[in-house]
């Protein structure tokens, strides 16, 4: 079978709810990596519940992004992440994912240094 075609009713369910597969892996307290394995082959009963459970108990509604403060001084700034990837020495891909947690107040305060030090 082919990995697309399996879990359908999981997939389905994520789909119709809205939610990134990032954020179940969050709210299951498991990464996006291990996500995705389990989705490549079909899901044990367990984890099939488990899932759907967690899709359930989402609430679109309350999906807060995080580092809102981060977001708006980049928009504010009008500076792309990449620009402050670089000046923090990390890859674009690695700035991306330190977005999609909230961060320490530490990690915080060296990308507002980084975006303070853009332009300036």
């Amino acid at each position: 079978m082919k990995s697309n075609q399996m879990n359908l009713e999981v997939r389905e369910a994520i789909k119709n709810a809205g939610i990134k597969n990032y954020e179940i892996a969050s709210a299951l307290g498991i990464s996006t990596v291990t996500f995705s394995f389990w989705m490549q082959s079909e899901l044990s009963q367990e984890r099939k519940e488990r899932v759907l459970k967690a899709v359930k108990n989402f609430k679109k509604s309350s999906r807060k992004r995080a580092n809102q403060d981060i977001r708006a001084a980049i928009k504010a700034k009008r500076l792309n992440n990449y620009e402050v990837a670089n000046v923090l020495g990390i890859s674009p891909i690695s700035f991306y994912r330190w977005l999609q947690t909230e961060m320490s107040t530490e990690k915080k305060n060296r990308v507002f240094a980084a975006i303070d030090c853009i332009n300036d």
